[in-house]
């Protein structure tokens, strides 16, 4: 979380990543151990310092301690190894891929649905819509065109499955991204980001939603 001498907190993460990727390259399940120094406590990859975690990097008032928070750091390294390794044998890629052609096929059989109800409900709707703007009269004066109305509400079936179809995109990209280990980082980055679309998107309804009402 802080510097130490002359390195900042990224500088200390990165050279961390790269002394673990380092000792994986190595050996296959390296031993992940601690060891006591006069800054703080090492965690050891195989017997090659990983990172030191100093006073810096704990949080003393809640009670952790250097050695608490190493120790910590030994469970999830050791976690995360035998998760990478697994990831990378043969039949967990066989899974991923057999996981990833059937959300492909899912998706292409929904996106496929959505589309087909766009032409049938949107013509239908678009149909009523335009019928019942025939009806509305004020002295005899009628208050919508038709033809109007009828391509509107055509337009607004269609950019709603749009909508749909470019959510369902994200997230089908997403889910078969998360399971190869290579390219789970971007399928992690498109998730948060999708989320953020759908947040906006909600917000922007709900924001919408008194503009409507008093027209």
């Amino acid at each position: 979380y802080g510097p130490i001498a002359g390195h900042s907190a990224r500088d200390r993460a990165t050279g961390s990543m790269e002394r673990i990727e380092q000792a994986l390259a190595k050996e296959q399940f390296p031993l992940v151990s601690t060891a006591e120094a006069p800054e703080g406590t090492r965690v050891l990859l195989g017997g090659a310092n990983a990172f030191l975690v100093t006073k810096i990097d704990v949080d003393e008032q809640a009670g952790e301690t250097t050695q608490l928070i190493a120790r910590e750091a030994v469970k999830r390294i050791e976690r995360a190894i035998a998760e990478r390794r697994e990831q990378e044998t043969p039949r967990y890629l066989a899974l991923a891929v057999g996981f990833a052609a059937l959300a492909t096929l899912v998706y292409a059989a929904v996106i496929g649905l959505i589309f087909l109800l766009n032409r049938l409900i949107g013509r239908r709707l678009s149909q009523a819509a335009a019928a019942h703007a025939q009806k509305i009269r004020v002295s005899g004066v009628r208050l919508l065109n038709p033809d109007q109305v009828l391509l509107l509400t055509q337009r607004i079936v269609s950019f709603a499955a749009w909508v749909i179809g470019i959510v369902l995109a994200v997230g089908w990209l997403t889910l078969v991204l998360v399971q190869f280990p290579y390219t789970r980082p971007w399928g992690e980055q498109l998730e948060g980001n999708l989320l953020d679309i759908v947040k906006q998107f909600v917000l922007a309804i709900v924001g919408a939603v008194p503009g409507l009402l008093f027209v």
